[in-house]
């Protein structure tokens, strides 16, 4: 009903989503616990990604992510707000 409402399309698959040609990047607010996840996948989609904070919930996952960036000659970063 939103994406009717504001002219959007809605999806129900994050890879199609993803794959759109108009989607340049993957902006991932969703709850920290899967940052990892979708960061990963956008990747190894093909697509940079910016990142709420905090990026992950350890060290180890935040290290995973810049591993994959760089084996996918992608970019991951943390959005960090004007305070």
């Amino acid at each position: 009903a939103f994406a009717e409402k504001y002219g959007a399309t809605a999806f129900d698959d994050f890879e199609r989503a993803v794959m759109c040609d108009d989607v340049d990047a993957v902006y991932i607010a969703t709850p920290h616990t899967s940052h990892l996840e979708y960061a990963i996948r956008a990747m190894e989609l093909g697509k940079p990604v910016l990142c709420e904070k905090p990026v992950g919930v350890s060290l180890a996952e935040a290290q995973q992510m810049i591993e994959t960036a760089k084996e996918k000659n992608s970019i991951i970063c943390r959005f960090r707000p004007f305070a």
